[in-house]
């Protein structure tokens, strides 16, 4: 009697009700004797079970046709229990787990499984211990477990003996004891209860209480794979890709994986469909590979479900549905997945269609952090640093999140802890103590550290000034996938170029803002659209420039948008669309770009894209100037001029002045000068000469020869 005692008792947790007699249920079946219908009904069971020896059943079966072959071996089954044939019993338990139509109930497999043991079944005995270890229809007690299990093994039940094996190979409630566990192992297998030769595969190629030998573990794996077991075929398939063993080649890895993934296992539906993802062996097919994760999926395989979210997230192979993609991270969070559950997190936190639902954030962060997700527990505690969670924010708290980070050996925690000190959040501003906290995150190879300490050096911030040490911070920050650090990088590679004009210089920093931008750094796509619109990289191309400008905006770069908008402007790339224009330099301004908020004020005032609207001109002018954007402030000013609100325009020409904008010292000259404030007129009118204002510079000059 074999079954997988990986997925068995999988379900909900039944209480033990006063034992009713249920053998009644079995009506006449067409069998001569009890052996007669252990016979037919292991006929029916056997034909229906998916691999040769241990049947997996994961959730209540309901298909028409098999739930009336089911019915049908129950009652076989049913029959021999009545008279008294023992295997009987216990296969009628099986089919009580397993459910049909809905029929699960452990308090009636528990009977069944009972009597088997009662008449000498070891493999009901050992199914007895299955239930006390896992409190399915009784309480938890592996004292009775473990009793059940040796009682089954001195029947020479191999199910029996395998699983108390696993009991003195891991010390589960006994003193570990991987001699015994071999002893147990090698008595299962030679019964043909092939998981017991997979676990002596392990106890080889791990080299528990034997001598470490992968050949041998091999040949064991390989024993279980051929019979029918998948966990012994997903092994020998990761023994050949890992090249622990000899002759293994792409072809006959997924060979394995597909066969381990027929026989239900769900890590070899993950490998087959990481193979083809990969192209391993042909050419890669991203509908092939979502095949293989949808089954390694519906097997509750986390990583399965996380693995496709991404494919409908990104849109990768097929159609791009960003809802498929959020159903698919949730359910791998669900199986405790936390990769899963630190993206849910930061698709609640920063995803714009999602935004201000930072508890959702909070909620999925803390789950990844309780699973062991040092990147969860470090993102719950930025949360928790900025109140974004519940309630004010909470630095000490914060704290020890990070710290919690760190414990999991993730470089996230020093890097935040250092953002606390650079920034002062919580903390007295200590740039000292940031670059410690950075130089440990960058240390613990978190690509955030690296580029922390790098801005520290390279602006001499508690730390020594040193352009080339910066880079080098950079450089490693870009290495370890911070898009951040490859943009600064390639900024750096840019101002070079535009100062020697050497092409070497633009080669890498196109190089270096490319990865940036593969990286989903916003800047670094901003700028491969800058630099094909303008043609400095060597090729100027509209339509590139159109799609980096358009990844940029969606990853939330406002220069992005206002490039994008500026395309639209003109006809390049695409067709001329003021209405589309107008849209990409208003998302712009949302993303605090000075320069959109200007370009939308300028077409509402103007009548692009949207009816006149002085007033929605005004707001996003107004708002330009509050971003330091001069000719925000500029046309602010000229908007209140044309209302004849001097103080108004004053307070603007002041502003853009103040930001070193020539024009607006010019006018604010002129406007001194016309309410004869001539003192101040001439100040402002040097200001705007020293700003390398022609109009300044002469206005200057007169003013001067007037005094003479």
């Amino acid at each position: 009697m074999m079954m997988h005692s990986r997925s068995f008792f999988k379900g909900a947790v039944f209480l033990l009700a006063a034992f009713v007699p249920v053998f009644a249920e079995a009506s006449a079946a067409d069998c001569r004797s009890g052996t007669d219908c252990l016979i037919k009904g292991r006929d029916i069971y056997n034909a229906l079970n998916p691999g040769k020896s241990d049947f997996v059943a994961d959730e209540a079966v309901k298909d028409a046709k098999t739930v009336e072959q089911f019915s049908k071996a129950r009652v076989y089954f049913m029959t021999a229990c009545e008279q008294n044939v023992a295997a009987g019993c216990t296969y009628a338990g099986h089919l009580y787990v397993i459910g049909v139509a809905n029929m699960v109930s452990y308090d009636r497999a528990l009977e069944y499984y009972d009597k088997g043991c009662r008449l000498g079944d070891g493999d009901g005995c050992s199914y007895m211990g299955k239930m006390y270890a896992t409190g399915n229809a009784v309480g938890k007690d592996h004292g009775r477990a473990l009793e059940y299990f040796r009682k089954s093994c001195e029947m020479n039940s191999a199910d029996g003996c395998n699983t108390l094996g696993t009991y003195y190979r891991d010390g589960l409630f006994l003193d570990k004891n991987p001699v015994k566990a071999k002893a147990l192992f090698e008595k299962a297998c030679t019964a043909k209860k092939f998981m017991g030769c997979v676990n002596l595969g392990d106890l080889y190629g791990s080299g528990l209480g034997v001598e470490k030998n992968y050949v041998r573990a091999g040949a064991f794996y390989e024993t279980g794979c051929k019979n029918g077991n998948g966990e012994g075929c997903v092994r020998l398939g990761t023994y050949y890709e890992q090249g622990l063993l000899p002759g293994g080649n792409h072809k006959k890895i997924r060979s394995l994986y597909e066969q381990a993934c027929s026989l239900r296992i769900p890590e070899g539906c993950l490998k087959t469909g990481n193979m083809i993802y990969e192209g391993k062996g042909q050419p890669v097919s991203y509908s092939g590979a979502r095949i293989f994760y949808d089954k390694a999926c519906s097997l509750s395989d986390g990583e399965g479900c996380y693995r496709l979210g991404k494919i409908y997230d990104r849109g990768i192979g097929i159609n791009q549905s960003i809802i498929m993609g959020l159903l698919y991270y949730s359910k791998a969070c669900s199986l405790d997945y936390y990769d899963a559950c630190v993206t849910m997190g930061r698709r609640y936190e920063t995803d714009p269609r999602l935004r201000y639902q930072n508890g959702t954030a909070a909620f999925y962060y803390s789950h990844a952090c309780e699973l062991g997700s040092g990147q969860g527990c470090a993102d719950y505690g930025y949360l928790m640093e900025k109140g974004l969670s519940r309630g004010n924010g909470d630095p000490e708290k914060a704290k020890e999140y990070y710290l919690r980070a760190v414990e999991l050996h993730h470089g996230s925690g020093y890097g935040y802890i250092g953002a606390m000190y650079e920034f002062g959040s919580g903390v007295e501003t200590d740039y000292l103590k940031a670059g410690e906290n950075y130089r440990l995150a960058c240390d613990m190879k978190f690509g955030p550290g690296c580029t922390g300490i790098g801005y520290l050096t390279e602006n001499g911030l508690g730390v020594g000034l040193s352009e080339s040490r910066a880079l080098e911070f950079y450089d490693k920050a870009c290495m370890l996938e911070d898009g951040e650090g490859c943009f600064r990088i390639g900024r750096h590679y840019y101002e070079l170029f535009s100062s020697t004009g050497k092409h070497e210089n633009m080669v890498d920093a196109s190089r270096y803002y490319e990865k940036s931008c593969d990286l989903n750094h916003g800047s670094g796509c901003e700028r491969m659209g800058m630099l094909y619109k303008t043609g400095e990289s060597g090729i100027q191309s509209n339509d590139r420039a159109l799609m980096y400008f358009r990844r940029a905006c969606m990853l939330e770069d406002g220069e992005g948008c206002l490039g994008l908008g500026g395309l639209y402007e003109e006809g390049r790339g695409t067709w001329a669309d003021d209405g589309k224009a107008l849209h990409y330099y208003s998302l712009a301004c949302a993303k605090e770009s000075g320069a959109g908020c200007a370009m939308a004020g300028n077409f509402y005032e103007n009548g692009r894209g949207a009816e006149i609207s002085i007033e929605k001109a005004g707001e996003f002018y107004d708002r330009s100037c509050s971003l330091e954007e001069k000719s925000g402030c500029l046309r602010m000013a000229g908007l209140h001029a044309d209302a004849q609100n001097t103080a108004e325009a004053e307070k603007y020409l002041r502003l853009a002045c103040n930001l070193d904008d020539g024009e607006g010292c010019y006018r604010l000259g002129v406007l001194y000068s016309e309410n004869e404030r001539f003192a101040e007129a001439g100040r402002y009118f040097e200001r705007a000469c020293s700003l390398n204002s022609e109009k300044g510079c002469r206005k200057t000059g007169t003013m001067s020869a007037e005094k003479k």
